[in-house]
């Protein structure tokens, strides 16, 4: 990060701090983590499920920390106390970005959010220091402490935004401040907290709160809730990417290898013949989006598609391995009925091989989850060979299955995964291409140690 004075985090944050005799002071680096202190530390003492920052003040300053954010008064002339520590967190963050003069790009959507960041990351940083979210540090305080540690350095900051209630990407924008907006999808996840998609696009439309209209949304062009908003509602100039040629950025055709996809697209009217190392339609959508987003930086295009053969998808994230001779597509770091349906696309268009798909549940569903693995499991029955269910909603999944063709005894559900070792040790043989997909809860990638 960028050195920053005592004297602008009291201003940023609106601290109260006893005297100003360490207004000059220079604070070299944040945390959030006490353990982690070093000397020229900002420790912001943030309270959460399990420990309360706020007990932890003195250790922080005894391990050399110049400046010390609270909720709780302290004797000591470096402890800036505010009301609310993930608050002031957010407006230093906020003072912080408005002394940053580079595009800032802010990716939500209720699925293929940390993909299509890190592939406008590897499409960008051909051509400039990019700069990206880590992981999914994508709410109140990942998002604010992610702009704390970019610096001079940076040419462009590239920001995964998440949510799970209306309001909270307003916020993260009014930190953020994006001049660039990709919004990915309108899906079912957080249905269960948010009621329905309408309410879904609602929250996720808030990314143009604080644009204007020289900024620029991008779209995903097949969604049926984004391909066709009205401009004259929102602020920013929106364009969209999809498979139709009446997307500014389309893909004209594409051809799966084993484990990439070579795809022919068209960018502002360039044609540009590019391979991800990802397979699925979802995956050329996120492709889309990054090279959209490298025409409106005006970077050459051919050089960013280029790029895009190095991109390394996150963790658990669409991951190819093989294991013993069979080939295991481990998707298992979340889901939601329209992530699932993507991947197992995926093993629809495998030939010649025997296709099997370990499904989890698919939480925060609401009322309608059992309509929802249903669906999913008519969905298997036309895109794998066998079906293996694990969660309490697996009987939804097979009963979906069953009703549309698949055979009994190619179709499985189980409460746990201890519950389905010995039966997928029976099923798979050498060729099997194997799906692991599950909502984050399920944890669906501990069944590779257990199987294998």
């Amino acid at each position: 990060m960028n050195i920053l004075k005592f004297s602008q985090i009291v201003e940023w944050t609106e601290g109260v701090v006893l005297g100003d005799s360490m207004f000059s002071e220079s604070i070299y680096s944040i945390t959030t983590d006490s353990r982690k202190v070093k000397q020229g530390d900002l420790f912001i003492a943030i309270k959460g499920e399990h420990f309360d920052g706020n007990h932890f003040v003195d250790m922080a300053l005894d391990n050399g920390a110049v400046a010390v954010l609270s909720s709780i008064s302290h004797k000591s002339p470096r402890v800036i106390t505010v009301p609310d520590t993930v608050k002031a967190l957010g407006k230093l963050a906020s003072g912080y970005r408005d002394m940053l003069d580079i595009p800032v790009i802010s990716i939500t959507g209720s699925s293929g959010k940390t993909t299509t960041k890190d592939m406008i990351f590897y499409a960008l940083n051909s051509q400039c220091n990019a700069y990206r979210t880590e992981g999914n540090f994508n709410n109140e305080i990942g998002m604010p402490l992610t702009i704390l540690n970019s610096d001079e350095e940076h040419d462009v900051m590239i920001l995964e935004m998440g949510m799970s209630s209306l309001g909270e990407i307003e916020y993260l924008c009014s930190i953020a401040k994006p001049n660039i907006g990709v919004i990915t999808n309108i899906g079912t996840a957080h249905l269960e907290q948010l009621g329905s998609q309408e309410k879904i696009f609602e929250a996720k439309m808030e990314i143009t709160s604080f644009m204007h209209e020289k900024d620029i949304l991008l779209v995903n062009g097949e969604d049926k809730f984004l391909r066709n908003l009205d401009k004259d509602v929102y602020q920013p100039m929106i364009k969209t990417f999809g498979f139709s040629n009446s997307c500014d950025y389309f893909c004209k055709n594409y051809d799966y290898r084993e484990d990439s996809t070579d795809i022919c697209a068209m960018i502002d009217g360039l044609e540009v013949n590019y391979t991800i190392p990802s397979l699925g339609k979802h995956n050329i959508l996120n492709s889309l989006a990054a090279l959209g987003v490298a025409s409106v930086l005006q970077m050459d295009l051919q050089k960013a598609a280029k790029s895009l053969i190095d991109f390394q998808p996150s963790k658990l994230r669409m991951q190819i391995e093989k294991k013993d001779g069979i080939t295991i597509i481990n998707d298992s770091y979340n889901a939601n009925p329209d992530s699932v349906k993507s991947v197992l696309s995926i093993l629809a268009e495998k030939n010649n091989v025997r296709r099997i798909a370990i499904l989890g549940d698919m939480l925060e569903l609401g009322r309608d989850s059992d309509k929802y693995h249903r669906q999913i499991g008519e969905c298997a029955a036309h895109s794998c060979d066998i079906l293996i269910g694990i969660g309490m909603f697996s009987d939804y999944m097979r009963e979906g299955a069953l009703e549309h063709g698949m055979d009994e005894g190619f179709c499985y559900s189980f409460r746990t995964q201890e519950e389905s070792v010995t039966t997928i040790k029976d099923i798979m043989r050498v060729g099997d291409v194997v799906l692991l997909k599950g909502s984050r809860g399920m944890a669906m990638e501990k069944l590779i140690d257990l199987i294998f």
